[in-house]
C-alpha cells in the first residue's frame, strides 16, 4: 500500500465497533439512578434527544453525569470480555484494511480498547490504537494521529455514532461518517450534516470498496 496516497479512516469503539449498551444499561441500573428499569426500549425511544434532555426524561440529575462515566468505565473494563463487536464490522474491517489505514481512537481507556480488539481478533488491520481521548477532547487527538502518521486530512475520515463524534472531526478538520446502529440516532446525527449517515456495516464498507 502506498501510504502518503492511502484513505485513512480512524473509527470510534464503543456504539461504533463494541455494542456496548447493553452492559451500561445494566451498570446505569445497578446504580439505582430511578426508580425502575431502564430497558433498551426507553434507549431506542430516546435516542435522538440531547444528552441533558434524556437526563431530563428519566429525572436523572446533570450533574451525576460524571460519577456515571467512572462508575461505567471501571465496570465496563471488569466486563470487556461480554461485550460483542457489532455484527457485520468484523468483515467491513477486514476489507477495508486492504486497501486503506485504519486506526482507533476512543474515549475509553487504551486497556479496554486493546483488550476489546484482541478478544475479537480484529486487533491486526489497526495501524495503531488510541484510547482516553476524552480526558484530552476528541478534537485533539485526532489532530495528534494525523500529526503522528503523517495522515492527508483531505483523505481522512472519523467513524463514530455519537453527535460529539461529527463535531470532533470537524473541528479537527477531517471528514464524518455516522453510524446509526450506536448511541444517537439518524435525525439527531443527520442534524449535525456530517459527511454520510451509513445504517449498516455493509453500508459503511461500500463506500470506500467497490465490488
Amino acid at each position: 500500500m502506498n501510504q502518503s496516497n492511502a484513505t485513512s479512516i480512524i473509527f470510534d469503539l464503543d456504539g461504533t465497533l463494541a455494542d456496548s449498551m447493553s452492559i451500561g444499561l445494566d451498570i446505569l441500573n445497578e446504580m439505582y439512578l430511578v426508580d425502575r428499569v431502564i430497558t433498551r426500549e426507553d434507549y431506542e425511544r430516546t435516542k435522538n434527544l440531547t444528552i441533558k434532555a434524556i437526563f431530563k426524561e428519566f429525572g436523572v440529575p446533570l450533574w451525576r453525569a460524571p460519577q456515571m462515566a467512572v462508575r461505567a468505565r471501571t465496570e465496563i473494563t471488569k466486563r470487556i470480555d461480554e461485550i460483542p463487536f457489532f455484527e457485520g464490522m468484523d468483515d467491513t474491517i477486514k476489507a477495508l484494511a486492504k486497501k486503506h489505514r485504519l486506526f482507533v481512537m476512543s474515549s475509553n481507556s487504551l486497556v479496554n480498547v486493546q483488550k476489546f480488539l484482541e478478544l475479537h481478533n480484529v486487533r491486526e488491520p489497526f495501524e495503531q490504537i488510541y484510547g482516553g481521548a476524552g480526558i484530552f477532547g476528541k478534537a485533539k487527538v485526532l489532530n495528534r494521529v494525523v500529526r503522528q502518521h503523517g495522515l492527508d486530512k483531505a483523505k481522512t475520515y472519523y467513524v463514530g455514532d455519537e453527535v460529539r463524534d461529527v463535531i470532533a472531526a470537524k473541528k479537527a478538520g477531517l471528514r464524518p461518517i455516522s453510524v446509526t446502529w450506536g448511541f444517537n440516532g439518524e435525525e439527531i446525527l443527520a442534524a449535525q450534516h456530517p459527511e454520510h449517515i451509513v445504517r449498516t456495516p455493509a453500508e459503511l464498507k461500500n463506500l470506500f470498496v467497490k465490488e
